[in-house]
């Protein structure tokens, strides 16, 4: 089973779910190698690194396995006690993709730019996933940045979007701060998108709400 960790969390974190799993091997990359190397040491468990990982070019034949198997671990946030791992199976991310990729209407021809982290369903599933699935192209930038967001929508080679509020909200911000003409360049591309998402985020942050309804009033202008 895959589990998703959190870049950016703090060694308790980490520890936590590494041990809560019962994981035998821990893959990361450069930018994570000092924190999960010292905690896989610590615990005798394999270490693989992505550049390793990547390192093969002869294609490997992947294993049978049973649809019903178990297939990824993705932690609950934590907020009312410790976080919990969710167990999905493959039969489970099956019947997700499947049905979001006939609701909306994913194909080949799609392009679609993740700013979501992986150890949430949204990215990992609702986008990743649902690309591969389609045989479209998912583009990843190293990190979040509103206005090298907002320069590939300009390009016109996204089809898709999705986010959360809270992206949405920098993503305005960055867009009031443009100048007029940068506005009417970013509206009209935001008009070509053939589907832009807002989701995975609780209704509890009232003045993304507000922004959101008053960029919806400008009518993408």
């Amino acid at each position: 089973m895959a589990v998703p960790l959190a870049q950016g969390s703090a060694r308790p974190e980490l520890e936590y779910a590494v041990e809560d799993t019962g994981a035998a091997t821990v893959v990361f990359d450069d930018a994570g190698g000092t924190l999960l190397g010292a905690i896989a040491e610590a615990r005798t468990l394999k270490t693989i690194t992505t550049d390793e990982a990547l390192s093969h070019d002869a294609a490997v034949k992947l294993p049978d396995v049973e649809s019903s198997r178990r297939a990824m671990i993705l932690y609950t946030s934590g907020t009312t006690n410790k976080p919990k791992g969710v167990v999905t199976t493959h039969d489970n991310i099956t019947a997700q993709i499947n049905a979001l990729v006939s609701a909306w209407e994913w194909a080949q021809d799609d392009r679609i730019l993740l700013v979501l982290p992986l150890h949430h369903v949204h990215g990992i599933i609702n986008i990743v996933s649902c690309a591969l699935w389609s045989g479209a192209i998912c583009e990843m930038l190293p990190r979040f940045d509103a206005n090298a967001v907002w320069d590939r929508i300009a390009s016109g080679e996204l089809t898709l979007f999705m986010a959360v509020p809270t992206i949405y909200h920098k993503l305005i911000a960055a867009w009031e701060a443009a100048s007029p003409e940068r506005r009417t360049e970013l509206s009209g591309a935001c008009r070509r998108l053939r589907l832009m998402v807002s989701g995975s985020a609780v209704s509890s942050l009232p003045e993304v709400d507000q922004k959101m309804s008053y960029y919806a009033q400008l009518d993408l202008r």
